[in-house]
């Protein structure tokens, strides 16, 4: 079993406060003229950030990779196309997102190339700039409850055993399964308490982060469930929030992918944030790259956000679920992951 924070690491971290009066305001007005113009309005317009629960230990790793190009970074969009995306098949809708934050305000769309950006295959391979060190494709099944003790047990490190962020549900490490080439998170109530499950990959053989890097997942929700949220976040080696917090996928499982930035110095409120009308239910590949300079995040080969209020220490990647108190939790959520890939900075 994972040792506990208390045994093992620092306390657990605290839960991000909602956006500002005058951020949901005007995230609303953008959202009203999204819903003018698209198919669909926004949905989750003023939830909060989740935060991303320390673990404790380390194992041994081995980066798992298949062969297959480079995805491309991501572009700012001006128009949207139909299209199809998805191991399964699913059509690709249109998606919109309001945008706000230090790096521009506004309104984003989904492009011509977004649906074959969304059904991109596990980038394998270095690109401009940066050296891949870590891919796993999810290419070996593994029943639930075997993930930890099987060979993903030296390429990820598994939250188990401990309440999650607001101490409402518990991280169990027997959610997890792979099948069809790709990661099972199913998270469910079992004995009166919601079970979720939060996952760091082990970059090296060791737990731990980095001063910059690229990372970018493929995933989508099998069964959605509005009692269960899913973030996919970089979050401080330290447990320090102030250092910063990087949420490039949020959301609510029946409701649309959602980014965060929470600046260093000031993470409270988010100093950058994009709501999207892209639902959980179809195949997305969302993205942060990291430099020296700035953060971007993009979906689907889309830009959403740009801010200059850069993390300087080192942050490591998290794959978890949460839940509030009240929520209903009585339906099982499950969330696929297709592939994740990470790279740092050259020289680094």
């Amino acid at each position: 079993m994972t040792p506990t924070p208390e045994e093992s690491g620092p306390p657990r971290l605290r839960r991000a406060r909602p956006l500002s009066s005058g951020a949901r305001r005007w995230t609303a007005v953008v959202a009203g003229a999204v819903a003018l113009g698209a198919a669909g309005a926004l949905v989750h317009l003023a939830g909060g950030p989740a935060v991303g629960s320390p673990a404790g230990g380390a194992a041994p790793s081995a980066a798992q990779s298949s062969s297959s190009a480079p995805a491309a970074a991501g572009t700012d969009a001006t128009e949207a196309t139909e299209g199809t995306g998805g191991t399964a098949g699913a059509s690709a809708t249109l998606w919109t997102a309001a945008v706000q934050g230090t790096g521009g305000s506004g309104v984003r769309t989904s492009t011509a190339g977004s649906a074959q950006a969304a059904d991109a295959p596990l980038p394998v391979g270095d690109l401009p700039g940066w050296h891949q060190v870590f891919a796993d494709g999810f290419d070996t099944d593994v029943p639930e409850g075997s993930f930890s003790s099987s060979a993903y047990g030296a390429r990820w490190h598994a939250y188990d055993g401990f309440p999650d962020t607001f101490k409402v549900g518990a991280y169990s490490d027997d959610v997890l399964s792979v099948s069809d080439g790709a990661l099972r998170m199913r998270w469910r109530t079992q004995g009166g308490v919601p079970l979720v499950s939060g996952i760091v990959p082990l970059v090296d053989g060791r737990w731990g982060g980095h001063v910059g890097g690229r990372y970018s997942v493929r995933f989508r929700s099998e069964a959605p469930s509005s009692g269960y949220n899913a973030v996919f976040l970089l979050w401080p080696d330290a447990n320090a929030w102030n250092q910063g917090e990087v949420d490039f996928a949020e959301g609510a499982l029946d409701g649309g992918v959602r980014a965060y930035h929470h600046c260093p110095g000031h993470p409270e409120v988010p100093c950058a944030s994009a709501e999207t009308t892209a639902g959980w239910g179809q195949w997305h590949v969302a993205t942060v790259d990291w430099t020296a300079t700035d953060v971007t995040y993009s979906l689907d080969g889309v830009r959403l956000l740009r801010s200059t209020d850069v993390p300087t220490d080192p942050l490591h990647l998290v794959l978890q679920g949460y839940v509030r108190p009240g929520w209903d939790t009585t339906r099982d959520a499950v969330v696929q992951v297709d592939w994740v890939s990470v790279w740092y900075p050259d020289g680094s």
